[in-house]
């Protein structure tokens, strides 16, 4: 899978642009690549239910929407209380936008994905000189040094300098 991440949308002028860099924001977050919390997962759901299927119904409706689409990973489910759990909370986000437009919708997410930690980082798994397995996290700000087990905060981070040259 070829990923592209900008530093925000409002760099970008084509609307099918920003649409496609959202689909692929949210295909990241429901396969857990883009690691994050629990209430952050439900308020995203919810935007895209409401990018997707418009204003909420009932609760029968997005149940079908959802089996049609999921919008949860399966870490968030796993995490959670119960499934019922997860479903009150999106309703609960859903009803809340109710008259929002999808193109407000999509922004609101992207919003919301571009102040994510993990975001825009693209991870390898590499092995240290004793053996530890570990990730290097690559992206336009930076290094990181991860556990395998926590994409969200590096252990060690070096930022990218001013003077620093890259040459290929």
């Amino acid at each position: 899978m070829v990923k592209f991440f900008v530093e925000s949308i409002t760099h970008l002028k084509d609307t099918v642009t920003v649409e496609l860099l959202y689909l692929q924001a949210r295909s990241l977050v429901v396969k857990g690549v883009i690691q994050i919390e629990q209430e952050t997962a439900f308020e995203l759901a919810a935007y895209g239910l409401q990018a997707a299927y418009g204003d909420f119904i009932d609760k029968e409706t997005m149940d079908e929407h959802l089996k049609k689409d999921p919008a949860l990973s399966a870490k968030i489910m796993k995490e959670s209380a119960s499934p019922l759990y997860c479903e009150e909370r999106i309703i609960d986000y859903y009803k809340n936008l109710k008259g929002l437009l999808r193109g407000n919708a999509i922004v609101n997410y992207m919003t919301i994905i571009e102040s994510l930690s993990t975001y825009g980082i693209h991870y390898y798994d590499v092995t240290d000189k004793s053996g530890g397995a570990y990730l290097l996290g690559i992206s336009c700000k930076g290094l990181g040094q991860y556990r395998t087990t926590d994409k969200r905060i590096p252990e060690r981070v070096r930022q990218y300098q001013p003077s620093d040259r890259f040459t290929v």
